[in-house]
């Protein structure tokens, strides 16, 4: 996670109901170029005439702040903080 996003989101590696619009779109940036990155490196993972399909959780609605993803987001991070301080 960029710094940027964990100083200003209270260190939320997700987008919350109290993460600021800034942050909103500095993680939708990131996630365009990492996305557009993993495309293409996968690109050159397929044999030709090859297929890959992609499955995404997609949010009922576009507003990034509103919806139940948010929940599962919070429970995923949770996860992952309590696994990060176990190492």
């Amino acid at each position: 996670m960029d710094e940027r996003m964990a100083d200003q989101n209270g260190m939320n590696i997700y987008i919350a109901k109290s993460t600021p619009p800034s942050v909103v779109k500095l993680y939708k940036d990131q996630f365009q170029k990492d996305m557009s990155l993993f495309l293409e490196l996968r690109h050159h993972d397929l044999v030709p005439g090859g297929q890959m399909m992609l499955t995404f959780i997609r949010r009922k609605t576009d507003d990034v702040l509103d919806g139940h993803l948010s929940h599962l987001h919070a429970l995923l991070a949770q996860a992952l903080q309590s696994l990060v301080i176990e190492v």
